[in-house]
């Protein structure tokens, strides 16, 4: 490789997980477009078929909370190949299963893929290749998600009408393995062909947040920090709120009147909006701090759900669309780069897994409990009111862990004087 083309390869990288996370997170997102269609075909309940889920949310915690031990010893490129791979076995046995059983097993293999494809994954290799803009270019690579989620909401939306739900599966079932080729191309980090991370040594002290700039405790002292716990509390509740209006956000259109592909829109829209705030809430985080990046998601989400709990107006469900996409932020670009003021820099990198292992235990729990909710109830407005009082308070607990986070960091601070 020559020399001056060398030196960009960093934004080579920064591309192809940007396309990774498009075709991993766009499949996962538009995952809701399945749920009437498959349980009117297999004439199964929404709670049963939830359940068939649980191994997917299951096998996301643990690949997530894996990938702090493997990724050092095994290198981002090669199992995030193994993983795309095993994805795409994953949608093959959900398009072929004839009961729910195949659906359970296919959602477990992707949820095995979870941890290397999705956030945990992505956000390791970029913290490798890139010390400046670093929560611009976390944003970026979580708004592929969002966008992914938008344009698969769409293309198999329509596939489904036209050709049914087992067709449009297979056929996304084979995007994991087209964007495995481009991992040809990977290095595992930027010494590999010589370089070093983008902007290190080149950032000034303005440009180096005072917040982000203390190293922090090791794993085991955090295991004795009361803060440690409460950041995995916090993130856990606050993404089981999230969680309980985006995994449903598609049949909650469609039980209130909207056809399949009204209700897509919906969602697509939803997924597009999202990718944009992940963008901004990077560059907020760059400029002002992650602070106000928890604060606003959780604002937004919290008046966006208990818009959603109402969608009896075509163009007011716009508009709590756009503002709960904000707060759904939460679920990927909000949870590193929070991470990284309340614990420092050596802090958040030894914790990420199983601060981002809370995102997915999140994912397991909260869909088989809307669900059989509204097994019960046949509607899942009132879980989304719940969700909107629990973020409220959850604001409060956000400012508590930063004035914690500012004592820590003060006194090591001190200690170096």
């Amino acid at each position: 490789m020559k020399t001056g083309a060398k030196k960009y390869y960093h934004w080579v990288i920064a591309v192809i997980v940007f396309l990774e996370m498009i075709v991993y997170g766009g499949l996962i997102n538009s995952i809701g477009i399945y749920t009437v269609p498959i349980t009117e075909e297999l004439g199964v309940g929404r709670g049963a078929y939830t359940v068939a889920g649980i191994p997917y949310g299951l096998f996301s915690l643990v690949s997530t909370l894996l990938t702090g031990a493997l990724l050092p010893k095994l290198g981002y490129k090669r199992l995030t190949v193994i993983s795309l791979i095993i994805t795409s076995a994953g949608y093959v046995s959900i398009g072929l299963a004839p009961g729910l059983v195949g659906h359970a097993i296919g959602r477990g293999f992707i949820g095995l893929g979870y941890g290397m494809c999705f956030t945990a994954g992505s956000v390791w290799i970029i913290k490798k290749w890139f010390h400046k803009h670093l929560g611009l270019v976390i944003g970026i690579i979580s708004m592929a998600s969002g966008l992914g989620g938008s344009l698969m909401t769409i293309i198999l939306t329509r596939l489904m009408v036209s050709f049914g739900w087992r067709t449009a599966v297979l056929i996304g079932s084979l995007l994991p393995i087209a964007v495995s080729l481009l991992y040809l191309l990977v290095y595992n980090t930027p010494e590999d062909i010589d370089l070093k991370p983008y902007g290190m040594g080149q950032m000034t002290t303005k440009q180096l947040r005072k917040e982000n700039l203390w190293v922090g405790q090791t794993l085991q002292e955090l295991y004795k920090n009361p803060l440690f716990y409460i950041m995995c509390f916090a993130t856990l509740l606050s993404n089981m709120c999230v969680y309980t209006t985006s995994a449903v956000i598609n049949p909650h259109f469609q039980d209130n009147g909207y056809s399949q592909t009204a209700a897509a829109n919906y969602d697509s829209v939803l997924m597009l909006t999202l990718a944009c705030f992940k963008l901004l809430m990077g560059w907020v985080s760059d400029r002002f701090g992650a602070k106000p990046v928890a604060i606003l998601c959780l604002t937004f989400s919290a008046v966006g759900q208990w818009m959603l709990s109402n969608v009896s107006d075509p163009t007011l469900s716009y508009v709590a669309v756009v503002m709960f996409s904000i707060g759904l932020c939460l679920t990927t670009v909000a949870i590193p780069l929070i991470a990284l003021p309340l614990f420092g820099t050596r802090g958040s990198t030894e914790i990420n897994g199983i601060v981002i292992g809370m995102v997915s235990l999140a994912s397991l729990i909260t869909p088989p409990i809307c669900n059989f909710i509204y097994d019960k109830i046949g509607t899942y407005s009132p879980s989304f009111k719940v969700a909107s009082v629990l973020e409220v308070f959850l604001i409060g607990i956000y400012f508590v862990m930063f004035a914690m986070a500012k004592k820590d960091r003060q006194k090591e601070l001190d200690a170096q004087k």
